[in-house]
């Protein structure tokens, strides 16, 4: 089993990222929220972290950022009807603890607003997920090492320090999560760069 993979991100599309591995371009299947992570981001180096599911005609590698996303991935799949497509749509419409609350909450209308999940879907992944869905291991990012890591990203990406700096000022400090911070502000900020 391969469990992660490292290396510079050569190519990408809205599904994929292929990592060179030692000189090996793997294909690695990713979530949307993953993908703008390490593209957006401007990420030279990308470390995912993996689960291979074999089938009988196809061998396909999924990656995540988080060890977290990934286990969660995995027990998507044990649910009756779930494929890695759904399982991969959950993750990038959620992140494993919007899922894990509304597993909890028993919250349907969560559940069905991921693509290919209907109402009979989502009350089949309520059941089946009740208390399998794997307690997040790492801690909460602090707010300030958050906003740092966006700063450096769009920074990175070409934006004024000032322009930046007044952008995070305007959207507050309630973003705990780095991917959600940073697409914010790109929406906010537009293609302007002055």
């Amino acid at each position: 089993m391969i469990w992660s993979v490292k290396g510079p991100v050569l190519a990408s599309g809205l599904d994929w990222l292929v990592i060179d591995v030692g000189g090996i371009g793997m294909k690695v299947m990713a979530p949307a929220t993953t993908i703008s992570e390490v593209t957006v981001a401007g990420v030279s180096q990308a470390q995912l972290f993996t689960e291979m599911v074999v089938r009988e005609d196809s061998m396909t590698l999924y990656g995540f950022t988080t060890t977290d996303a990934r286990d969660t991935f995995v027990v998507l799949l044990g649910v009756s009807g779930i494929g890695p497509r759904t399982a991969l749509a959950a993750l990038s419409v959620m992140t494993p603890q919007q899922l894990r609350q509304a597993v909890e909450e028993s919250d349907e209308s969560q559940l069905t607003k991921i693509p290919g999940v209907g109402k009979k879907s989502a009350q089949r992944m309520l059941l089946e997920l009740g208390g399998k869905l794997p307690q997040s291991s790492g801690s909460t990012p602090s707010v300030g090492s958050v906003r740092s890591d966006v700063e450096t990203a769009l920074e990175g990406l070409g934006w004024p320090k000032a322009t930046v700096t007044k952008t995070l000022d305007a959207l507050g400090p309630d973003y705990v999560d780095a991917g959600d911070l940073l697409r914010a502000a790109l929406q906010r900020m537009g293609g302007s760069r002055v």
